[in-house]
């Protein structure tokens, strides 16, 4: 019995997949603009807190204004050869992308690291110096810059480095990510739930944030990183398309990069436009294009005298501080 002849992903496919990519390149870009503007516009975000979130920013940032046009470029040339790509753009898009999206997990990780230190010790964590923010931030992006470099380095026209390694040592650090971040806020959230100190409307909905923040992680990752893992393992695997369904297969993969892509638009939205002086640092740019003027509030505790985000004497100023 004959085999059906292979099916292609179309011209008209590819190009649709690449206007989807455009558009969701641009609304990472918009997003995480907004979210540094409003950082640079609003002096009570400039607390030793917030850079975790910033640095963030800056890493979906990269996302969205070099991985992802990278990634059009790619499918363009490769799928449907639209033009030529040099085989050490292909190996670059990869390690640049590497750099990018890990240094976005890193700064999750980081983020969710540190609301369980300030839950767990609120005085301790009020203590911290400016400058161990700063050591976290550099080491998060000199192993995200190592990553990359690892990536390009196990490519075969350099082959300097073991390929299946540097795979497996790349994929065990996400699926630490991600433990990590399950483990940190099921901790914060445990606690909020057993908290006196807040009303139960206050503490289910605290609780239900931190969900979101698992799920919206797991959901926009885990499928690239199973897929990743598929074709490692079999690199003829066929996803469970038809036989010679080549455009299923090629449809499943886009996906799964769509997803991952995705996360760094929700981020921006969820662990800096839910924080009050953020939203009111974008209220304060749109206003400002309009004409219009905010009243000027004093960095957040600066009324009491503390030069710091918050008053760090107990949890329910430190955790929710960071999300209301």
């Amino acid at each position: 019995m004959s085999q059906p002849p292979p099916r292609l992903i179309t011209e008209e496919e590819n190009r649709a997949w690449c206007i989807v990519y455009g558009i969701e390149s641009a609304a990472v870009i918009l997003g995480n603009l907004l979210v540094i503007a409003a950082f640079a516009v609003t002096k009570s975000l400039h607390k030793k807190t917030y850079l975790l979130i910033i640095s963030l920013a800056v890493a979906d940032l990269l996302v969205g204004a070099v991985a992802i046009p990278m990634f059009i470029h790619f499918i363009g040339g490769t799928v449907t050869k639209w033009w030529e790509v040099d085989s050490h753009v292909t190996h670059t898009q990869t390690a640049i992308e590497i750099f990018c999206s890990y240094a976005s997990i890193f700064f999750l990780v980081a983020i969710a690291l540190e609301r369980l230190y300030a839950a767990l010790s609120p005085l301790s964590h009020g203590n911290l110096k400016a400058w161990a923010y700063y050591i976290v931030i550099a080491v998060i992006w000199f192993l995200a810059l190592l990553l990359g470099v690892l990536s390009f380095l196990r490519e075969g026209h350099v082959g300097a480095a073991d390929n299946s390694g540097v795979f497996w040592f790349i994929m065990v650090l996400l699926a630490l990510s991600m433990i990590t971040l399950v483990i940190a806020y099921g901790i914060i959230a445990v606690i909020l739930l057993n908290s006196r100190s807040k009303s139960d409307d206050f503490e289910k909905k605290m609780a239900v944030t931190l969900l979101i923040l698992t799920v919206i992680f797991i959901v926009t990752w885990l499928p690239f990183k199973v897929i990743n893992y598929i074709f490692h393992l079999d690199p003829n695997a066929t996803l469970s398309c038809a036989e010679n369904d080549f455009a299923c297969v090629y449809h499943a993969v886009f996906s799964t990069k769509l997803l991952h892509y995705f996360n760094s638009i929700v981020n921006p939205i969820v662990y800096a436009l839910r924080v009050k002086d953020f939203r009111t640092g974008v209220k304060r740019i749109f206003c400002g294009c309009c004409g219009e003027s905010l009243p000027q509030n004093p960095p957040l505790g600066k009324e009491k005298g503390i030069d710091n985000m918050v008053s760090m004497q107990s949890i329910e100023t430190v955790v929710p501080s960071m999300f209301l």
